[in-house]
């Protein structure tokens, strides 16, 4: 990439990268902590041309979770599942009330939040509890673009379950769990899919599809990729009135989709291990194969696009370039190709490493250490974790790497750290819990821990632990039970249990 062609060297020490301001800035991430790099931008807060990192020092965050960016502000959530927004205010994308720029502002009240999406002067996010939150202003060409200065809620239908956000220059969409996508937003071309370029104030489904599985936005193009594999774009320029869906053939099977807002470029990844783009550029029925890589190569010099679907082993925004420095530069299976290219079709690309790997809690071969059996064993244990009835002894470098979670709360807290108090969780669930760090089992004493694991899966990112925690639940909820259960549930506030527990109700309640 033309930002670190002369200066390769800047990556040395950088695991990760969102780039960002047309390629010409960057936010580098080296332990969890942001430095900025590059051509000055209201993101940076006046610290000037950086042709050497500079460390972001105004965040209290913990941990990189997912980084997003407008035209001239940054969004990052962190592993607490909380948003902070700086840079630019002018249109209130920073959420704080005012529209004082340059300002760190953290979402205090916001709920828990898991995704995040910027447009070009807005900010949307995307709750735990199913909720879906704007901020900022949509589009500046008409007087209904009106500027939200602090978080709203944007109203859908009750039933709905909502699986992901996007948002495009002046335009939003979502996607539920049923295949239906919502979309509003500016719609100047047409983009939104609804037959028409009238603004749309308000969430309206597009009912072309019978089930879509991926939606993206660029800046006035929207991508859709349906349940069962077909390619469609919709928008047109503007002097047209062609407001059909272009379906887009392609080779293979379609496995990933990529944009970013500032664009109408899309690029795909499919089964046969191709990278292809379509683009408005050079308009066409079909993809165009490319050389690249790697999905996100194909946004060089641009922009650090979303990719989906969110691989829950790598973070929203940020792509992963070069391995830590204790790994074998000699051993390289994927290249630091943000300065030259490298063989993946993802937006990670590793070091193999020739330290072993200790992650692993049953494999005794192949670098794995077993560690099953020092589960709250305390000969060697350096951390004890307190709880409301009781403690458990536990291991730093087991937590560090088999929880995302631990990993970032052991980075950012002092080396002579030897209790954490976690008595605000019941003990039967946190013992669950960490048992299942060290033995890749769940083992649970009552379905009703269910919903507190799943909270704490939740926390640590953890989708298998999520998934086998639902499968557990829908196991062990009965007609004799669901009362309890019910209780047990909306006292962890999880709405996902809770809707569960209410069809069965339904069916035996008179």
């Amino acid at each position: 990439w033309k930002l670190f062609k002369n200066n390769p060297e800047i990556l040395r020490d950088y695991t990760e990268v969102h780039v960002f301001n047309w390629g010409d800035s960057a936010i580098l991430v080296k332990d969890d902590e942001l430095y900025a790099y590059g051509v000055d931008n209201p993101c940076f807060r006046s610290l000037g041309p950086t042709n050497t990192p500079k460390e972001i020092r105004f965040l209290d965050h913990l941990g990189v979770q997912a980084i997003a960016t407008g035209l001239e502000h940054a969004v990052l959530l962190d592993y607490n599942q909380i948003v902070y927004c700086w840079g630019n205010n002018e249109h209130g994308q920073l959420g704080t009330g005012n529209n004082l720029s340059n300002f760190i502002y953290k979402e205090h009240n916001l709920p828990p939040i898991r995704q995040i999406s910027c447009g070009q002067f807005c900010t949307l996010a995307l709750s735990y509890d199913n909720e879906v939150w704007f901020w900022g202003r949509q589009y500046n060409v008409s007087v209904r673009g009106k500027i939200r200065a602090v978080p709203i809620q944007i109203t859908f239908p009750d039933y709905i379950n909502i699986e992901s956000i996007t948002a495009g220059c002046g335009d939003a969409a979502v996607v539920d769990s049923e295949g239906t996508v919502y979309v509003w937003g500016f719609n100047g071309c047409g983009q939104l899919g609804l037959g028409h370029r009238n603004i749309v104030s308000d969430p309206k489904p597009v009912r072309i599809f019978n089930g879509c599985m991926f939606v993206i936005i660029g800046r006035n193009r929207t991508a859709f990729v349906t349940q069962s594999g077909e390619f469609y774009i919709s928008g047109s320029d503007r002097s047209l009135e062609d407001f059909e869906l272009q379906s887009i053939s392609f080779p293979g099977k379609i496995t990933s989709i990529a944009a970013a807002w500032g664009k109408d470029l899309f690029a795909i990844t499919n089964d046969l291990g191709e990278v292809l783009r379509w683009g408005h550029d050079a308009p066409s029925t079909a993809t165009t194969k490319t050389n690249c890589t790697n999905i996100v190569e194909v946004f060089k010099d641009f922009w650090t696009p979303t990719v989906l679907p969110i691989n829950v082993d790598s973070r929203q925004g940020i792509i992963k370039h070069i391995a830590p420095r204790r790994c074998n530069p000699t051993r390289v299976t994927g290249a630091a190709w943000l300065s030259q290219p490298a063989p993946d079709t993802t937006s990670t690309i590793t070091l193999t490493s020739s330290v072993p790997k200790s992650d692993c809690a049953s494999a005794k071969v192949g670098g794995c250490i077993d560690v099953s059996d020092q589960f709250n064993e305390q000969i060697c244990s350096d951390l004890t974790i307190k709880l409301s009835d009781d403690s458990i002894h536990a291991h730093k470098l087991v937590l560090y790497m088999k929880s995302k979670y631990f990993k970032s709360l052991l980075e950012k807290s002092s080396k002579d750290l030897k209790t954490l108090d976690m008595s605000n969780w019941s003990s039967r669930a946190y013992k669950a819990y960490i048992k299942y760090l060290y033995t890749g089992e769940l083992e649970i004493e009552a379905a009703e821990d269910i919903p507190e694991i799943y909270s704490l899966a939740e926390q640590d990112k953890d989708k298998n632990l999520q998934q086998e925690c639902m499968t557990l639940w829908r196991k062990n909820l009965k007609s004799h039970n669901v009362i309890n259960l019910f209780y047990s549930a909306y006292n962890c506030q999880q709405q996902i249990f809770l809707q569960e527990c209410a069809k069965l109700l339904q069916e035996h309640l008179p």
